[in-house]
C-alpha cells in the first residue's frame, strides 16, 4: 500500500518530505520506488504544493490496488528513473539432506544493490527538471541449495 501510495503521489506532482526503502528490494516495483511504512518508526509523508486541493481514492480487488489522485491537473508530466549503482550476489550455501533424490535449489539467491531514484519532469515533451529523490542499499539473502550427501559424508 505504502509503496503504491509514494508512486501515485509522485506522479501527481506532490511534495514527498518522508519516505524509508525496505531492507530488501522487493520485486513489484522498480528499485529506490518502493516505500515501506512502521508503526512508530518510519511514516510516508507528502505535501500538497499544487495551489488546489487534492482526493486519494484507493480500490483494491484482491489482487492488485489502484491509487488515484485527483486535482487540478499539473502543466507538466512526471517520469519516474530508477539507476542500479552496484549488485552483489551473495550465493549459496549448501546443506546435506540424505533423504531427497536429487539435488535442487531450495531458496534462490537475492542480490544485494545500491540504486537512486529520480523524478524528470516534461513540458509539452521536453525536459524541463530533474530532481533526485533517494540513494537506498538493500540487503541481499543468501540462497540455499540443498544437495545429497556425498558417500564420504555417509
Amino acid at each position: 500500500v505504502s509503496t503504491t501510495l509514494y508512486n501515485a503521489a509522485l506522479l501527481a506532482g506532490l511534495n514527498v518530505v518522508e519516505r524509508h526503502p525496505h531492507s530488501l528490494a522487493v520485486p513489484y516495483v522498480e528499485p529506490s520506488f518502493d516505500a515501506m511504512v512502521s508503526d512508530g518508526n518510519a511514516d510516508l509523508r507528502f505535501i500538497n504544493a499544487t495551489g488546489g486541493r487534492v482526493y486519494l481514492a484507493a480500490a483494491a480487488d484482491g489482487k492488485r490496488l489502484t491509487i488515484t489522485v485527483y486535482g487540478r491537473t499539473p502543466a507538466f508530466t512526471v517520469k519516474r528513473v530508477s539507476k542500479t549503482l552496484k549488485t552483489s550476489d551473495p550465493g549459496y550455501r549448501t546443506v546435506y539432506d540424505e533423504t531427497i533424490e536429487e539435488d535442487t535449489v531450495t531458496l534462490p539467491s537475492k542480490p544485494s544493490l545500491v540504486s537512486t531514484a529520480t523524478v524528470e519532469f516534461y513540458v509539452d515533451g521536453k525536459l524541463t527538471n530533474t530532481l533526485p529523490l533517494s540513494r537506498d542499499s538493500y540487503g541481499g539473502v543468501m540462497g540455499i541449495i540443498t544437495k545429497k550427501p556425498p558417500e564420504s559424508h555417509k
